[in-house]
């Protein structure tokens, strides 16, 4: 056999091995995938989550509380996520990973979308946090604690004010000062 037909060959099979590899990695990929949205969660395997909690999450310098509010009415589970710099967000992709809620939402910011995925998992009598941010190009982890009945809404603040909240309020004093 010449060199140039054995060298012909072993690219075809190199390249046939290569096409065989991507398309059943991507056959799993995709029926992993399609398992995932829209598998209903029920109220029993939110239980552990059902209720108001405070979910405070950082990274590097920067801390944010969130207002996360998880509920099961009439068989059907409804989440929310508040912040200060944000309006209430109904958060339409509620699904389990294993014991963790995950949340999947989209925010906006400047008028572009913020694709958002927050996921709790139960730790005691809390949550341990972890939010991923633009596909996971920020990824923030941090707890959650649940608001007793009856309790002061949440204090949420939102990115920005490094996790102290907004840098004036209403007690701040704006008169000139002499140097």
């Amino acid at each position: 056999m010449s060199r140039v037909l054995r060298s012909v060959l072993a690219v075809a099979v190199i390249a046939s091995a290569s096409f065989m590899t991507e398309a059943v990695g991507r056959g799993g990929q995709a029926q992993a995938q399609a398992g995932r949205p829209g598998a209903a969660i029920t109220p029993a395997e939110a239980a552990p989550f059902v209720g108001d909690w405070a979910v405070t999450v950082g990274m590097n310098a920067f801390e944010s509380t969130f207002a996360v509010s998880v509920k099961a009415d009439a068989g059907k589970v409804a989440a929310t996520v508040r912040s200060e710099s944000q309006p209430t967000i109904d958060v339409s992709d509620i699904s389990l990973s294993g014991k963790d809620l995950v949340l999947r939402y989209v925010s906006t910011m400047g008028g572009n979308p913020i694709p958002t995925v927050l996921t709790l998992t139960p730790d005691g009598a809390g949550l341990r946090a972890n939010m991923a941010v633009m596909d996971g190009q920020f990824e923030m982890a941090g707890t959650g604690t649940k608001q007793a009945a009856g309790a002061p809404p949440i204090r949420v603040s939102g990115f920005g004010g490094g996790g102290r909240g907004s840098q004036t309020n209403e007690t701040t004093d704006f008169s000139p000062k002499p140097p």
